[in-house]
């Protein structure tokens, strides 16, 4: 989640502080010394029953967030519908490879092993299999709403058992054109 920056004095924080300011001019470089004339693309999909709202609407119609096994038996459904929009921007570069931008919602810390230690989550994965499989540099994957799980608490609408089959199934459907429907925009020489 990251330390209050404004806090400043503690070893950690401050380390912390440095850290990002190294690692941004340093991807700043890499990036400067990496252009490449690029042709840029677009495409969405809607992936129905991969995200779950993490609060639930009870008999009573009052709200339940975390804690809700508790009270599972008094579950009607989830309180409102997750957004399942994946989103991609892709840039094929000349001699280069190609890099995306991802944008998919959902909480980075979806998965209870997750909570000891540092863990990227379903993004994290992702962005490993992209790079790999898809043989590209996934630059910027936003997964930031707190709100969404890849797993419902209500019984049966688990899809994913891990966050590594999340990330992993994320990332297939980022490489798969025929679930992205990509829109032309201009190349490089075009613009």
């Amino acid at each position: 989640y990251g330390p209050e920056t404004n806090l400043r004095g503690t070893t950690a924080i401050d380390q912390f502080v440095k850290n990002q300011t190294e690692e941004g001019v340093r991807i700043a470089q890499e990036a400067l010394a990496d252009r490449a004339a690029a042709k840029m693309e677009t495409g969405f999909a809607r992936l129905e029953g991969v995200n779950f709202v993490r609060h639930y609407l009870l008999k009573d119609g009052s709200l339940i967030g975390e804690g809700v096994g508790a009270v599972k038996q008094d579950v009607v459904g989830h309180a409102y519908a997750p957004d399942n929009l994946l989103q991609v921007v892709k840039f094929t570069r000349e001699g280069s490879k190609d890099v995306v931008l991802v944008n998919w919602q959902g909480h980075l810390m979806a998965d209870g092993a997750g909570y000891n230690s540092a863990n990227a989550c379903s993004p994290g994965i992702m962005r490993q299999e992209l790079e790999t499989t898809g043989n590209c540099l996934p630059i910027f994957i936003l997964g930031g709403s707190g709100n969404m799980n890849n797993f419902s608490l209500i019984n049966g609408e688990n899809q994913f058992e891990s966050y590594i089959e999340h990330g992993k199934f994320l990332a297939k459907q980022v490489m798969n054109g025929v679930r992205l429907p990509v829109k032309r925009i201009a190349s490089a020489k075009e613009t």
